[in-house]
């Protein structure tokens, strides 16, 4: 009897950890299933239905304690609390349409595609301070000449011959700087050259605004009219036209 007793307990054991493990697999299977569901609707997906095309609706964000009224067809995926993304072709920085979509949405690469983060610069650190640390994760200094109108540095991350072939495009960037009379900085500039797809990263300030675009490389040497332009665009999310509403943030 005690035999059989025994016998029971050790199956009654294996059904409870069979059942165990069961109640894990499923809650992980749930756990993957929920995530997936959840970045479904959060990440937005590079094809033509992850794109607003709609210019007759304004969304309105208050920045730096300014409102500003943007067409759906500029905005693009998930917006922060105290600023906007803006996803733009260049040169013109011409938004969303049918003509254009496959631009915004076909090809590797940066091609004319070009990424805008508007935010209040008093919540970040100031252009001086990024270029600063910038600067401090680099090995080698090096000052090229002038170009662009841009004060040129090359720049390593690493020794030479000490950086891993696979990141190498990572070792070596230009930074550029534009700057003042005074000689305080206004515009700054890191261009990752020598990357498959080089692309430049610039930021500089407007007003209480701090702006901060990528783009290809190819359009560094138009990034003063850029810079100007974007400023123009900008201002022009100020004035509210007759149009709808959609997503009021007062």
């Amino acid at each position: 009897m005690k035999d059989k007793e025994k016998e029971i307990s050790v199956e009654d054991i294996r059904y409870f950890r069979f059942g165990m493990w069961f109640m894990l697999a499923c809650f992980v299977v749930t756990g993957i299933s929920v995530g997936l569901i959840y970045l479904k609707h959060t990440i937005p997906l590079p094809n033509k239905n992850s794109y607003t095309i709609d210019e007759t609706k304004l969304i309105k964000r208050i920045v730096a304690g300014e409102p500003y009224y943007i067409p759906q067809n500029y905005l693009y995926g998930m917006q922060g609390e105290n600023g906007f993304f803006i996803k733009i072709l260049m040169p013109d920085l011409e938004p969303r349409t049918e003509e254009n979509l496959k631009y915004f949405t076909t090809g590797r690469g940066w091609k004319q595609r070009a990424h805008v983060n508007i935010s209040d610069k008093n919540e970040t650190t100031t252009l001086y301070f990024k270029y600063d640390v910038q600067l401090k994760h680099y090995y080698r200094h090096k000052a090229l000449p002038e170009e662009y109108g841009l004060i040129k540095q090359l720049v390593s991350r690493f020794e030479k011959g000490k950086h891993s072939p696979r990141y190498k495009y990572m070792n070596e960037q230009y930074l550029y700087t534009e700057r003042d009379s005074d000689g305080d900085m206004v515009s700054y500039i890191q261009c990752e050259h020598l990357a498959p797809n080089p692309g430049c990263f610039h930021t500089f300030d407007h007003g209480h605004l701090e702006i901060r675009m990528s783009y290809g490389m190819d359009y560094l040497p138009q990034w003063k009219q850029t810079q100007s332009k974007l400023i123009t665009l900008i201002e022009s999310f100020k004035s509210l036209p007759k149009t709808s509403l959609k997503g009021d943030k007062s």
